[in-house]
């Protein structure tokens, strides 16, 4: 009866927000902002590493999705969806006395899509050069569920500063039920998709959603202009853009790398074979893409057992390849003078950039490539594709010892390296 009517509530709430001028509904719930910056020592926001922490998340996903309707019940006490077996995924967690309190997971476009791709065109972004990732599965248990000063806020702002500094996108896509938007809108500074309501949205169980994002080159102006003049306690300008939290806790990290990939072999059978049918339920397609993600024998093992059902797909490479936020700057003088490249992603053979401008496609040359804080790598390449929207497939003919300790260091940390904790 309680959840009948809160969910009664919040969208009349709604309604009434639907009817009111921006201007007065912005006035209201920016209003309403109410932030801690010195959370108890207890409270951590960290990425979900261990067993343990990742079966709390999928737990605490679970109930609160078959609580909202959002999924229908099963037996394993578990949402464990095939976006989390993603080595790109990340799932952050909060956490009191090392119990999962709340959680939130970012799913980064790959070829495998995202949830928000299969209803809504992001092509305008990626045609661009804009990376791109869809945050999903945010919960907060039901004790905390009140705590939006500490928990929510907390859990926000790790989720910003992980966004901007670690996990290399450029814009943060949601996809909501309608009743949320307010708080996005208004709040967060989110803008509409597509001014369009979905309805029946599978990866939700039928749910009605639209969809909203976030430019995060952008955002931190706009939370200037918005926030500046509000109090401290209610200002998120100074709350995600200026102050730092001791109770995060972010990877280390020595190169400009952007994932951070916790599923052992170990973990990847446990979660989505052993414990839930996620792997088993794919289509041929989709567990083909899964698996080309995962390069190491002891993952490739896992696969093993779903032999019949894999297609051999023409962007399957034997090598790892490594997702990136970085530079290049061609050294050839009859291009544009020194002109600057994104790095996307990279393998110990391969280097794929985005330039705003076209390139030779018929010609080796020397490129330098920012692959940390003040480590550079010279490499000789050769082009080898262009899909004609500024995204360039090179070979490296001639690289040096800064790209090959690169290389080794992003492999020898791989989950597939690593022992379950």
């Amino acid at each position: 009866m309680k959840k009948k009517w809160r969910r009664l509530k919040k969208n009349l709430t709604s309604k009434i927000f639907d009817l009111s001028p921006t201007s007065l509904r912005d006035f209201i719930l920016r209003n309403k902002v109410c932030l801690d910056y010195f959370p108890p020592p207890n409270l951590k926001f960290k990425l979900a590493e261990t067993k343990s922490e990742m079966e709390q998340a999928y737990q605490l996903l679970y109930q609160a999705y078959v609580a909202s309707g959002s999924m229908k019940p099963n037996s394993t006490g578990l949402r464990a969806t095939a976006y989390h077996a993603l080595p790109s995924t990340s799932m952050l967690i909060a956490t009191v006395d090392d119990v999962v309190v709340a959680t939130v997971s970012i799913f980064r476009l790959t070829a495998f899509g995202l949830p928000i791709s299969k209803i809504y065109d992001v092509n305008s972004f990626t045609k661009k050069g804009r990376r791109i990732a869809e945050i999903s599965s945010l919960c907060v248990c039901d004790t905390y569920k009140n705590d939006h000063r500490t928990l929510l806020f907390g859990l926000l702002k790790f989720l910003y500063e992980y966004s901007v500094s670690f996990f290399g996108i450029d814009i943060k896509l949601i996809v909501i039920k309608p009743f949320r938007r307010h708080f996005y809108e208004s709040m967060l500074n989110f803008e509409i998709l597509e001014n369009r309501i979905v309805h029946n949205y599978e990866f939700s169980n039928g749910a009605t959603v639209m969809a909203e994002y976030l430019d995060l080159s952008q955002a931190p102006e706009k939370y200037k202009q918005i926030y500046n003049s509000y109090p401290d306690e209610k200002n998120l300008y100074k709350y995600f853009i200026e102050t730092k939290i001791d109770n995060f806790h972010f990877p280390d990290r020595t190169y400009y790398s952007i994932s951070d990939p916790k599923l052992t072999p170990e973990l990847l059978h446990y979660f989505f074979v052993e414990k839930t049918n996620t792997l088993q339920n794919l289509t041929q397609e989709e567990l083909t893409i899964i698996k080309s993600q995962y390069k190491e024998s002891e993952y490739q093992n896992i696969f093993a057992g779903f032999t019949n059902n894999v297609l051999t797909l023409n962007f399957f490479r034997t090598e790892g390849r490594f997702e990136v936020k970085s530079t290049g700057q061609f050294l050839s003088r009859d291009l544009l003078p020194f002109q600057m490249v994104q790095v996307f992603d990279v393998s110990r053979n391969g280097i794929k950039v985005y330039s705003v401008n076209k390139l030779n496609p018929n010609r080796s040359q020397k490129i330098c490539v920012s692959l940390g804080p003040e480590i550079y790598s010279t490499l000789t390449i050769e082009p080898q594709w262009s899909n004609g929207l500024g995204y360039y497939g090179f070979k490296i003919a001639q690289s040096d010892p800064f790209w090959e300790n690169f290389i080794d260091h992003m492999e020898e940390n791989s989950p597939g390296r690593r022992k379950i904790a």
